[in-house]
């Protein structure tokens, strides 16, 4: 119904990089449908169950988990682009264990949804390095492609791994 609130958590598979990696890039994009307001405000991130502290400055929400950054994001129209900081990831550095990360967030729904079968989607992302030892100019123009030319913290080339949900659901990246 028009005026409800639609609750989504991504629990994220990070990817696996070597020590060595130069290109650590890993992050999330959402998109929602044009039946839903995102509510860029609800957005939260989670290591190991822990609500990371979120500071917002200028438009860029930065995410802590003690003094560390370990994301940063920034609302890209009707959504979210929300990079990791991999290497605040790792909490065991002996093991290369990385910490369990979900992210929450919320949209509502507005007069503009879809009633029906066809529902009101809304499309998350999950980008990493294909490469994480390189990156050619293709990919880096690539890379600036998806993300809009808009100036965001990021370390190189993505792969794409799409998936599309209807609104509530609960999905694993």
């Amino acid at each position: 119904s028009v005026g409800d609130v639609v609750k989504y958590n991504i629990a994220v598979t990070a990817p696996s990089y070597p020590t060595n990696a130069t290109n650590k890039t890993f992050f999330v994009a959402d998109t929602m449908s044009d039946g839903l307001d995102f509510d860029y405000n609800s957005l939260t991130v989670k290591a190991d169950g822990t609500a990371a502290t979120r500071t917002d400055v200028e438009g860029i929400a930065t995410f802590k988990i003690g003094d560390t950054v370990i994301a940063t994001a920034k609302k890209d129209g009707n959504g979210f682009n929300l990079s990791f900081t991999y290497d605040s990831l790792i909490k065991d550095a002996a093991t290369g264990a990385l910490y369990d990360v979900s992210v929450d967030y919320s949209a509502l729904v507005n007069d503009k949804a879809v009633v029906g079968d066809a529902g009101n989607t809304n499309t998350a992302k999950l980008y990493y390095a294909n490469n994480p030892l390189e990156m050619n100019d293709r990919e880096f123009k690539s890379l600036l492609s998806l993300m809009n030319n808009k100036e965001f913290t990021i370390n190189g080339y993505l792969d794409v791994l799409g998936v599309k949900a209807e609104c509530p659901k609960i999905f694993k990246l």
